[in-house]
């Protein structure tokens, strides 16, 4: 039966296939295929060469027809490179990020009420200490006092033997003993409840898959050496992750152009494996909010905690030039430290490096220009040649290394 063409996808020489409206010479993985493509495009009405081969260039009769024995070999598989025959993964939702809350709490030590104080840290009660020695005395020592004592004195039958002063020194005495406990106390705790913390990850592909492409929803609380205080921080990526023995290739619907990361939007997802493709998609990629940072600096001197459990505080850190702030946290560090590199970089040399949200990085480095996945480790030169690179972190930026060459950043070359 037929098949209706759909975005990105045309019939061809077989009527029960599909194929893709065109190619970039580049992507065929055989030399001899890409010599191939590289020898049809343009061959129809003899128009000049775009990069792009279609299914009709390659079917072409006059083409065909003059196709040596070695090409003739190869034709067949050069076509179907062209051929779509892979799954359409249904359009994820990806569940909205989840907004965060925070409560502050102050904890204060407790009254204890069977503490005595020495009754010289009160003042007033020369009245009333006859009195109050003789209604309730608790611990047996006439020279202290405590709330015990005056709430015995509130409930004794001979209450009513005292007068009006002395029953307002009583509660008098009472508001100084909680004061005086209140100076002897350690400072009040101020514990902050955070979250919810945690990350979830909704993949895009079928488990089967040999990729993992998954959309990445975090929320962390994170500190960093320069600042005072932590950052609540919301975010969401593109988890993007292949084999090392495999290519994985992302096609523009539109412009037939594949790119080594993937894009925002509907495309085509191939991957190959020693020069054949094993498997292939037709996947929506979705668009990621802007990240969100709330920080923290309303709660100094605070216990942060989630779910109840402790996550940091904040410290006084003495050292040359006096006291300095800073922060640690119990089992929780920056789980991308490059997301505070994002931007563009200039080293002042002529290089310069941008680093997307999407973990994307684009170099201009060396005379060359290269674009590749982070997390993936692999991008391609500007000749469209297989390259692998890497980003190492410092405290005061970061290291660009391609092909064993290296390029230092500072943070403060941030340009964009």
């Amino acid at each position: 039966m037929p098949l209706t063409p759909r975005a990105g996808l045309v019939l061809g020489p077989d009527p029960t296939k599909l194929y893709y409206a065109k190619r970039a010479v580049r992507d065929f993985e055989r030399p001899e295929q890409s010599a191939l493509a590289k020898r049809a495009d343009g061959v129809l009405a003899n128009a000049p060469a775009d990069t792009f081969v279609t299914v009709s260039e390659l079917t072409n009769p006059k083409f065909v027809r003059l196709l040596s024995p070695l090409e003739r070999s190869v034709h067949q598989q050069t076509i179907d490179v062209l051929e779509w025959s892979g799954t359409v993964v249904p359009q994820v939702t990806v569940p909205p990020p989840v907004g965060f809350s925070v409560s502050e709490t102050v904890l204060r030590s407790p009254v204890d009420r069977a503490r005595p104080i020495p009754a010289s840290e009160l003042r007033g009660l020369a009245d009333l200490w006859p009195r109050l020695q003789v209604l309730a005395d608790s611990d047996g020592n006439p020279a202290t006092v405590s709330l015990a004592d005056l709430d015995a004195i509130a409930v004794h039958p001979d209450r009513d033997g005292l007068t009006a002063r002395e029953l307002e020194l009583a509660n008098d005495a009472r508001r100084q003993i909680i004061e005086w406990q209140n100076k002897q106390a350690v400072a009040p705790r101020r514990v902050v409840e955070v979250g919810p913390l945690g990350r979830t990850a909704t993949p895009l592909l079928p488990a089967a898959s040999v990729v993992r492409l998954n959309v990445v929803s975090s929320a962390v609380l994170v500190t960093r050496n320069h600042e005072l205080w932590p950052t609540l921080e919301r975010y969401t990526s593109i988890d993007f992750q292949a084999p090392a023995d495999c290519t994985v290739k992302f096609i523009d619907p539109q412009t037939g152009e594949s790119f080594p990361y993937p894009r925002d939007g509907a495309t085509f997802m191939e991957v190959w494996r020693q020069g054949r493709r094993i498997e292939q998609y037709s996947v929506t990629i979705p668009a990621l909010p802007d990240p969100i940072v709330l920080p923290l600096r309303d709660y100094a001197g605070a216990e942060f905690t989630t779910n109840g459990e402790l996550l940091g505080r904040r410290d006084i850190e003495w050292g040359v030039g006096g006291e300095a702030p800073h922060w640690w946290l119990d089992g929780w560090r920056d789980p991308d430290p490059f997301r505070r590199h994002v931007g563009l970089f200039e080293d002042g040399a002529g290089s310069s490096v941008e680093i997307l949200r999407s973990g994307v990085i684009r170099a201009e480095v060396g005379g060359q220009s290269y674009v590749f996945n982070r997390s993936a480790r692999f991008g391609v030169d500007s000749l469209g040649r297989s390259v692998t690179g890497e980003l190492l972190d410092h405290v005061d930026g970061f290291t660009l290394v391609i092909g064993g060459q290296e390029w230092r950043f500072a943070a403060g070359k941030r340009v964009a």
